[in-house]
């Protein structure tokens, strides 16, 4: 199974628990490929300088300055061959963004975080100068470990979200604020709920919404069986690339008891076999 990173993980700083944090690093270096990971929390990362590669799932970015990244709990990510990488990093939990329930919901209207062919946006020139001063008054809160910094960070967290939200736009999707929030939220829930997925009911009952209205959402886009076949057939994905695992432990481990039914299902959505895929990948 691939390692979990905590937010302490990232920072080395393993005998804390953290809730958040705001990193500012620089020179970074590698010369060979990180080992694959998951998160699990959020994370804007904004890369200032340097140059290199990196993948998010299954999509690989060639960095460059001033382009800014979104990676959301449970996907996989890694580096590749740095050459002297320098940025910030915002990272929360979404425990911590929940604690403040009257803005919950921003967090889910983020449609970059859930948009893989959006995942990564070029900063513009001119918004620049506002992010560096945000970030570094956000830098400067967090050193003071109280609750009142804790509803600073959480209030500056709301406002970097409102920016790339209404200034960058990356859900070119004609969803309202609200559907999408609920959108977001049940791929959420469906992926934290593998290999047992929720009914209907279970689901509209998790997201505090009648079960009329989430039929009414789900029959504008999709069904809840395509969602958990979506969900299924992208974690399977993930651990053919990034696990040895055998093809039965992977059917197993994401709802399917019969191997074959998988197999069938995976081809049909994706052309080729899981093995094929698995080959195909390490030929790439």
């Amino acid at each position: 199974m691939l390692p979990i990173y905590e937010i302490a993980d990232i920072l080395e700083k393993s005998k804390n628990k953290y809730k958040y944090a705001i990193d500012i690093f620089k020179d970074f270096t590698i010369t060979d490929v990180n080992s694959s990971h998951r998160h699990s929390f959020y994370e804007i990362l904004w890369i200032k300088s340097g140059s290199g590669l990196q993948a998010i799932d299954f999509q690989e970015y060639i960095i460059s300055p001033n382009q800014i990244y979104f990676i959301a709990p449970g996907e996989i990510h890694h580096w590749s061959v740095l050459n002297q990488v320098s940025g910030i990093a915002l990272m929360f939990t979404e425990e911590f963004y929940s604690s403040f329930a009257k803005n919950r919901t921003l967090l889910f209207q983020n449609s970059f975080f859930s948009n893989a062919k959006n995942r990564m946006i070029i900063l513009k020139e001119k918004d620049i100068n506002f992010l560096d001063s945000l970030l570094a008054y956000l830098d400067e809160e967090q050193e003071k470990k109280d609750k009142a910094a804790d509803l600073s960070v959480h209030s500056g967290i709301d406002l970097y979200l409102s920016f790339f939200n209404r200034k960058y736009n990356a859900d070119k999707k004609n969803y309202s604020n609200e559907e999408n929030t609920i959108l977001l939220q049940l791929k959420a829930l469906l992926y934290e709920s593998i290999p047992k997925f929720p009914t209907l009911r279970v689901s509209a009952d998790k997201l505090g919404v009648s079960v009329t209205h989430l039929q009414k959402i789900l029959r504008k886009h999709f069904s809840l069986k395509q969602l958990i076949i979506d969900t299924q057939i992208i974690e399977a994905k993930r651990r053919l690339l990034y696990t040895s695992e055998s093809i039965h432990e992977i059917a197993n481990s994401i709802g399917f008891e019969d191997q074959s039914y998988f197999t069938r299902l995976f081809k049909k959505r994706i052309g080729i076999s899981p093995s094929e895929f698995r080959e195909d990948i390490k030929k790439s």
